[in-house]
């Protein structure tokens, strides 16, 4: 009988993780949508590589169960002829770049950890516009621990691990004022086919399916004086079956160096967000969420925290990075 109530209860939380986000979430992505699409892979005029945390619904009443992520990125253009120390003088020329990416989100008994390895090829389609198709190749270990999870009585259930290939595809179309890109994720739609025991046997292949993410974002810069500009952005996510996300962001930038903005999630949070540039090279990013949903009575809010580094500047062409 225990067995069965056991197996019953990993069912339904099982249920839950196929029904709910699969993926972190990010309010940061303004500076790295690196994470989010990987068209952007060297798509600025240096080496890009950023350190990432969010403690999402900081607060004592979740008891650990609250999602925390943390990741490593990087990603560069490959220079065509290393003899020549800007290869990429030329804006119009196509290029190619590559990038990967690590990390680690845990949301209770649940974790994901992963590696992605990145490729894009970029090029001049129209005037001052380039576009540049991206993909995200990689694995993600999925985990179920056991351990995490509390029952009216003792039952030995195994925590279970789920190694699964784990890819993104996107696009990214832009100049040096408007930006519109669009990303697929999980494309592999994997199965984590956990083993539950039950009624002395183990039922194979339960478990939750990683769904597609759907995203699409699009911002413009109005230059509103020599060294100022207003950034407003949006962001549509989907995963089925959940509802359309919509975030709707306004920054202010002075020169590269300062900004600050807001931003609205529909029927989520607002969120603060700051950051600076020290010395062109050293990168800053600070968020705060406030949450509206109804897990406001429980959690003081999200915090994320970004680090990046600006390696090996090239004199190129217009940079994704004057949006941010």
């Amino acid at each position: 009988m225990k067995k069965v109530i056991v197996a019953g209860f990993l069912l339904v939380l099982l249920s839950f993780i196929s029904q709910a986000q699969q993926r972190a979430q990010y309010s940061q992505y303004m500076i790295n949508q690196y994470v989010l699409n990987p068209a952007l892979t060297g798509t600025y005029d240096y080496a890009h590589i950023v350190a990432g945390y969010r403690n999402q619904w900081v607060g004592n009443n979740f008891e650990g169960a609250a999602p925390v992520t943390y990741y490593l990125s990087g990603h560069t253009s490959i220079a065509r002829g290393s003899r020549k120390p800007h290869p990429y003088r030329n804006k119009h020329a196509g290029y190619h770049s590559v990038g990967g990416m690590i990390y680690n989100d845990q949301t209770g008994p649940t974790s994901r950890m992963g590696i992605q390895g990145s490729y894009a090829y970029n090029e001049r389609i129209s005037g001052n516009w380039r576009a540049s198709l991206g993909v995200f190749l990689g694995v993600m270990q999925y985990s179920l621990n056991t351990s995490k999870l509390h029952f009216a009585e003792s039952e030995a259930v195994s925590s279970q691990t789920r190694l699964v290939p784990d890819g993104s595809i996107g696009g990214w179309v832009y100049n040096k004022h408007v930006y519109v890109g669009v990303a697929v994720s999980q494309i592999f739609q994997s199965r984590l086919n956990f083993d539950i025991p039950a009624t002395g046997q183990d039922v194979q292949g339960v478990g939750s399916k990683l769904a597609n993410h759907y995203f699409i974002t699009s911002g413009i810069k109005i230059d509103v004086a020599p060294d100022w500009a207003v950034v407003p952005s949006i962001m549509l996510k989907y995963n089925n079956p959940a509802p359309v996300s919509i975030d709707i962001n306004g920054k202010v930038r002075y020169k590269d160096m300062v900004w600050v903005g807001a931003s609205y999630r529909n029927l989520d949070s607002f969120t603060a967000l700051f950051g600076f540039v020290i010395g062109k090279q050293l990168e800053f990013g600070y968020s705060y969420d406030y949450t509206i949903s109804k897990i406001n009575a429980y959690t003081s809010g999200s915090h994320e925290v970004l680090l990046g580094l600006r390696l090996w500047p090239r004199a190129r062409l217009d940079c994704p990075s004057n949006f941010w």
